[in-house]
């Protein structure tokens, strides 16, 4: 092969790369969007708003936090929080108890019923995106995986930086 061709060729993977980087940038917009407005008619449907049904994921996903704890990984103030988790008990999504480990501090936990309330809402997703899945190999999700974890740590690395702006 010519070195013309060679360099035609070369600039047509840059210039694909940047188009696929370009559409990917798009892509991931457009779903972060689309999830957005899936968990806003989600915590709809429970008597919250998105605010409220993300910190219960985040409870969920970290076992019983203190409203601090819970402060601190949201960014809301102290204030905001005791909002949130007095509109997520009301609705029977979490409960404030002492901690096991210091009985006079108190942790918000998942309301055991929670699950119960939640499974429904997210049947239809789960199932289709089950469906997405199986149309991929091990080796083409441990890639989707390890990109999507990669993703999740730049944004929650820009969240700590733009809170410390």
């Amino acid at each position: 092969m010519s070195s013309t061709k060679k360099e035609a060729s070369g600039e047509q993977s840059k210039s694909l790369h940047a188009a696929l980087k370009s559409r990917l940038n798009e892509a991931m917009r457009i779903q972060s969007t689309e999830t957005v407005m899936l968990h806003t008619v989600l915590a709809g449907r429970l008597g919250l708003n998105a605010t409220d049904h993300k910190a219960l994921d985040i409870v969920m996903r970290r076992g019983p936090l203190t409203a601090g704890q819970i402060a601190d990984y949201t960014g809301l103030t102290t204030g905001a929080v005791t909002g949130v988790i007095n509109r997520l008990e009301k609705v029977g999504m979490a409960r404030r108890s002492a901690d096991k480990k210091d009985r006079r501090r108190v942790v918000i936990e998942v309301a055991p019923e929670a699950f119960g309330k939640l499974e429904p809402l997210f049947l239809s997703l789960n199932q289709s995106m089950e469906t997405l899945a199986s149309q991929y190999s091990n080796s083409d999700l441990e890639l989707i995986c390890t990109f999507i974890e990669r993703c999740t740590r730049i944004v929650e690395q820009e969240n700590i930086y733009l809170r410390q702006e």
